[in-house]
């Protein structure tokens, strides 16, 4: 191993061991081991690190992505919340500190959707939280359900009327046939109230693990 990047890698393992993790800022003494693990990531993302060298560094447990998985983690702090509360709302005039946090986070998730500004696994993983760009629409009514999601249901009980309970990809309503599909990706994902999963069997749907219908498990929630 060139001797340079046993040197280096030595620097990483010292401040690891200083600190609990590899992420090196920007401020840090030693500018060049900050640069260092700029560079590294670069090299990463453009595939020009060589593999003995990333192979050694996941073994330190660097973070290539540290942007992605500061992301991971918050989404998986308003999953917690979700599973919880059983909607994706915090109050940002809360007066615990995390959840104005968490709150200021969703909001900030609502606006890059809007904006178009993130990439589509992230849009999907938000979708399944009611988090879509569109704050207002998921507010909780009366009833206990989010006033979108009502809305869908009362559609989907009036289609169900009308035609059946045979949903698939040629019934007229596109955007309902799509939000069907997404409440099955939420099922499938533990992630839905059990109010709405109850609404949902309630119209008489048939939830079954096919591509043209709409799935049902037992979800774990609370």
């Amino acid at each position: 191993m060139n001797s340079t990047w046993q040197k280096n890698l030595n620097k990483l393992i010292q401040f690891k061991n200083e600190f609990g993790h590899l992420n090196v800022p920007k401020s840090y003494p030693d500018r060049q081991l900050a640069r260092l693990v700029t560079t590294i990531r670069q090299q990463n993302r453009y595939r020009t690190l060589t593999s003995d060298r990333e192979l050694a560094l996941l073994r330190l447990g660097f973070d290539f992505e540290p942007m992605q998985s500061q992301w991971l983690k918050s989404y998986a702090k308003i999953v917690e919340y979700y599973r919880l509360k059983g909607h994706a709302s915090p109050n940002r005039r809360s007066e615990n500190e995390h959840e104005r946090a968490l709150a200021d986070w969703v909001h900030r998730m609502h606006k890059l959707i809007r904006k178009n500004d993130l990439d589509e696994d992230k849009v999907d993983k938000l979708k399944l939280l009611n988090i879509d760009g569109k704050p207002s629409e998921h507010k909780i009514g009366m009833n206990g359900l989010p006033s979108s999601f009502d809305q869908y249901l009362i559609r989907l009980r009036s289609y169900i009327e009308n035609n059946g309970a045979t949903i698939d990809s040629r019934m007229y309503e596109s955007s309902l046939y799509n939000w069907i599909l997404l409440q099955r990706k939420r099922i499938n994902a533990s992630l839905i109230s059990p109010l709405e999963y109850s609404s949902l069997i309630k119209t008489g749907l048939k939830f079954e693990e096919q591509s043209t219908t709409v799935s049902a498990k037992v979800i774990k929630f609370g």
